[in-house]
């Protein structure tokens, strides 16, 4: 894959920053104040990495073949040339002097008998393109906890059948009866709480067993990670290679026409109509104006889009999905974006997007919990404001910060939170945030100023370092474990709620809160 290297500009008055995403006018100049501070950091971090990686590249390095898939493992580490849709940031400014490959070429082909890409207009849908074998260990390392994570919950998946392998799979014509499967089902779900936790116990120690050099590591992605690194460690944090089913994005697509159109008529087989609206609707208020996307690049995101939908019925589609998508996109080419986005969504937040929202309302639960216990004065005064908690933190959670804080904030928070591989970053950012401008919300007299003021302070966090410092080191008690306590002390509560909800009863006061908090973050999206 070919590297990213972006660069700054300083001698024009910027109106779109190093990522090539506008700024608003109220904060370009405070941007222009810590521009320099990125490159110099973006330079000590460079070298970090490097020198990181060179002697990763000396050390021995534990062999996990044996426990990986083949059907997921197919390909050897290998350098391929693949046009990206994020060649269009050139466009920002001729001082950021980016080489891109412009032919669109793959100078090997990885996978014996893979088809090749497929002409859409202009644009090629890029099929998967293999990581740098540079971060082979990193990546290793990832696959080991995908495929953990995976071989505990793989019971589960394959008795109730929401594992989709292939497209063409149809169901089993025989079997066990309903009765039994019910049976099965609901000792499964007692069991998921122990998977979860024991899931947690495996994140914490594990890992840093197998891979020695897991705390370096740790260390540097705390201090960002490299600008032209950051696409491919981000699929490696995700464990990309170890998702990928040779073909599956290609067949998705195929189902669904190029254009976006099934190819059959019943809806119920492709993309239900109310989401492929939605998602035409949000493609042109994806980061507007952008120079990465372009004609071609929207056509990826809408084929991202619609295969992610038609992967996983149970979310579908559904705003801020778009922008996710949108990011990828700008990192890495289109199939890869397609993986990683599957990873974010089916596994770090897995019942997060879908219709009930159910593990969505369980974390609002769980940091209302955490803030009463960390600031119990400012909680008092939300109150006092009529002000629930997840009006605030719901945003920033169902965002996962994107449009709510500067870029080079945004990506920050999301190096670690990919790394890790939990939404533990999540809780811990928004107490930094919490920690940083509690002492200006306490001043507030109404519930509108107050949730107006966070909004613009927190859109002004451009010293990143400190934001993750104050999250990462200020709350290290903030655990998966800890959470995941938490969460079961509230998911019976919501999963009550919803089931009420089901029979057309009354919506109680902490489902209203997650609600409004929806409809907040919406609110913010249609003026973005």
């Amino acid at each position: 894959m070919t590297e990213l290297n972006f660069s700054f500009i300083h001698n024009l008055e910027p109106r779109r920053d190093a990522y090539g995403f506008a700024l608003r006018p109220q904060h370009a100049q405070r941007y222009i104040e810590y521009a320099n501070i990125y490159k110099e950091e973006e330079g000590e971090r460079s070298d970090k990495w490097k020198d990181f990686l060179e002697q990763l590249a000396q050390s021995p390095q534990p062999c996990s073949s044996e426990e990986e898939p083949k059907e997921t493992l197919q390909v050897d580490a290998t350098e391929c040339k693949a046009e990206t849709i994020s060649e269009g940031i050139n466009e920002v400014d001729a001082s950021i002097g980016r080489n891109f490959t412009s032919d669109g070429s793959n100078e090997s082909d990885p996978k014996e008998g893979a088809p090749l890409s497929k002409e859409t207009k202009t644009q090629k849908v890029q099929t998967w393109t293999e990581i740098k074998p540079s971060l082979g260990a990193i990546e290793n390392m990832m696959t080991f906890r995908v495929q953990k994570r995976k071989n505990m919950i793989d019971e589960r998946k394959n008795v109730r059948g929401d594992h989709l392998p292939s497209i063409e799979e149809t169901e089993p014509s025989g079997g066990a009866s309903e009765e039994e499967l019910e049976g099965v089902n609901k000792t499964l779900d007692d069991n998921v709480n122990a998977v979860t936790l024991e899931n947690a116990a495996f994140d914490e120690v594990s890992p840093k067993q197998l891979f020695p050099w897991m705390e370096e590591l740790e260390s540097l992605v705390r201090g960002g990670v490299p600008k032209d690194l950051r696409g491919e460690v981000w699929q490696a944090f995700v464990g990309v290679k170890a998702r990928q089913v040779e073909r599956y994005y290609q067949d998705l697509l195929d189902q669904e026409g190029i254009d976006g159109e099934s190819k059959d008529h019943d809806e119920s087989s492709g993309v239900p109509k109310k989401w492929k609206r939605q998602i035409e609707k949000d493609i042109p208020r994806t980061f507007p104006g952008h120079p990465a996307l372009d004609e071609n690049g929207r056509d990826s995101l809408r084929r991202v889009l619609l295969a992610y939908a038609r992967h996983n019925p149970s979310v579908g589609y559904c705003q801020a999905m778009n922008f996710f998508a949108g990011l990828l996109l700008l990192l890495m080419p289109e199939e890869n974006a397609f993986w990683t986005l599957v990873g974010i969504l089916d596994d770090y937040f897995d019942g997060y997007y879908t219709e009930e929202m159910i593990e969505s309302q369980v974390d609002q639960l769980v940091f209302e919990d955490l803030m009463r216990e960390r600031f119990p004065k400012l909680v008092n005064h939300l109150d006092y404001l009529g002000v629930q908690v997840a009006w605030i933190s719901g945003p920033w959670f169902l965002s996962i910060f994107v449009n709510m804080l500067p870029w080079e904030s945004v990506f920050r928070v999301w190096d670690v939170l990919l790394f890790e591989g939990n939404r533990v970053m999540l809780f811990q950012t928004a107490l930094a945030l919490m920690e940083l401008y509690g002492p200006a919300l306490v001043t507030t007299k109404d519930a509108g100023d107050a949730i107006t003021l966070l909004q613009s302070l927190a859109g002004s966090t451009f010293d990143s370092s400190q934001l993750v410092l104050t999250a990462c080191m200020g709350y290290v008690a903030v655990t998966e474990v800890r959470l995941q306590e938490l969460r079961q002390k509230h998911r019976p509560a919501v999963l009550a709620i919803v089931e009420e909800r089901s029979k057309g009863g009354r919506i109680s006061k902490d489902s209203k809160g997650l609600h409004l908090s929806c409809i907040v973050l919406n609110m913010i999206l249609d003026h973005l």
